[in-house]
């Protein structure tokens, strides 16, 4: 009986010390300071901080653990199943080193063909002031044609580039969450989204004082892209003569990003135009706007604008010289306005406005219609309220273009100097007027 319990007590402690050894080979939590990183602000860790990842991939996947510290990086390779988890996102920066190449798209940390894996609590710091000649391929955080990716409770800042490119090739990313983060003054665009599928952005505070715009959907390859959702943000930018959001979908006949969906955000960009082209069924809804303009430009079909706040300098713009819109509805949005408080340029078909309030400063027209590319086409304006405009509704031509098709019914049309209506036969054809009401507002003019 001796014999058997030595025996047993004998096997315990080789398997205690075979235990131990495994731990300390492979120390729990896997923290870069295990692989020999400094964390100074002045030693490369580079080396230290790829053998971590890449031991914890060997491993079968966990978290890279990143204490308090400066990190000073070239490009690092996030691997399939690995975290890179920080202590603190105000305590734990890493930083592009001043040695790194300004010339080859020199992305920090490098997401690419991976799956599952998640970036959280870092500052993430693209050092722009000693990269100013950089490549705009510089970003924070590059992401391409990966699954499940979580960039989550981070602050990036400062690249010469974007703070996050999401991206892929026709294969696309595939379901990528970019949440609760800083995003700061990054030299292209603080976030962008090029080919992508099912990603939310949530949560974010997206903010630039170097004229950049804070969101960009930029996809270009010629494919069909599905499902996007961007809410409870807040985007801020001084960015002027361009936009402070472009929505953007695919290139191409029949190609468009599909579902995406907009809402209850709030943006400041007053110099800038919140854009957006190439969608299919897109919903913009609920937000609070301070834009230069709300663009619609080219080929989208079934848009959806509703119950936003919008205060503008040039109102609502829908312009389709590169394709027509299709199925637009703008309803139940409150619009103020320093100049036109809506504009159709060139062609867009099946556009519906209804239940709208739009208020101007008596400058302005209230609705421009000009048909200087190819037809306008089915235009209604049914239930809305016009307010202290030069001028009501009015149209215009070029050339042999016309407005083919417009209503205007049930509206309410208050402080108007001018005429509230005012269509021409070289203009419009097919214009149906009645049951609006007319505070303050001048006579109907419809010439048949």
């Amino acid at each position: 009986m001796k014999k058997v319990t030595l025996l047993i007590l004998f096997s315990l402690t080789l398997l205690s010390f075979y235990i131990v050894t495994k731990q300390v080979n492979n120390p729990s939590g896997s923290s870069v300071k295990n692989y020999g990183a400094k964390g100074d602000g002045l030693t490369d860790d580079t080396k230290s901080f790829q053998k971590a990842i890449d031991t914890v991939a060997k491993n079968g996947g966990g978290d890279v653990n990143i204490p308090a510290g400066a990190y000073i990086l070239q490009p690092i390779f996030v691997k399939s199943n690995v975290n890179l988890v920080g202590e603190n996102r105000d305590t734990v920066t890493l930083k592009l080193s001043n040695t790194a190449n300004d010339q080859k798209q020199t992305r920090l940390v490098n997401v690419n063909e991976v799956k599952n894996v998640q970036i959280r609590n870092l500052t993430i710091d693209g050092n722009y002031e000693n990269h100013t000649d950089g490549i705009e391929h510089m970003h924070t955080i590059f992401i391409w044609d990966s699954n499940n990716i979580v960039i989550d409770n981070n602050r990036l800042q400062n690249a010469v580039g974007d703070g996050i490119s999401a991206s892929g090739s026709t294969k696309a990313s595939n379901h990528v969450t970019i949440s609760n983060n800083i995003i700061l003054n990054n030299h292209r665009s603080n976030i962008v989204v090029e080919q992508v599928n099912h990603i939310k952005i949530f949560n974010n505070m997206s903010k630039s004082s170097v004229g950049r715009p804070a969101l960009h959907f930029e996809p270009w390859e010629k494919i069909n892209l599905y499902d996007a959702k961007i809410y409870h943000n807040t985007f801020e930018t001084n960015a002027s003569d361009t936009y402070t959001i472009q929505i953007e979908g695919t290139k191409g006949a029949g190609n468009y990003y599909h579902d995406i969906e907009f809402y209850d955000n709030k943006v400041k960009g007053r110099n800038g135009k919140f854009m957006i082209k190439e969608t299919k069924d897109a919903k913009i809804h609920d937000n609070t706007f301070l834009v230069q303009e709300m663009y619609v430009w080219f080929k989208n079909a079934g848009l959806g604008i509703s119950n936003n706040t919008i205060d503008t300098q040039n109102g609502m713009v829908i312009e389709g010289h590169l394709g027509a819109s299709v199925g637009t509805n703008i309803t139940n949005n409150n619009v103020t306005t320093t100049g036109n408080g809506i504009t159709i340029k060139t062609s867009a078909k099946n556009t519906v406005f209804t239940g709208n309030t739009i208020t101007g400063t008596g400058k302005g027209k209230a609705v421009y219609l000009w048909a200087k590319g190819p037809d306008i086409k089915n235009t209604s304006f049914e239930k809305n309220t016009f307010n202290t405009f030069k001028r009501g509704i009015e149209t215009a031509s070029y050339k042999r273009f016309i407005i083919d098709g417009l209503t205007i019914k049930g509206n309410t049309f208050e402080n108007i100097k001018g005429k509230s209506v005012n269509t021409t036969r070289e203009s419009s054809r097919k214009v149906t007027v009645g049951e609006n009401k007319y505070n303050n507002a001048g006579a109907i003019y419809v010439e048949k």
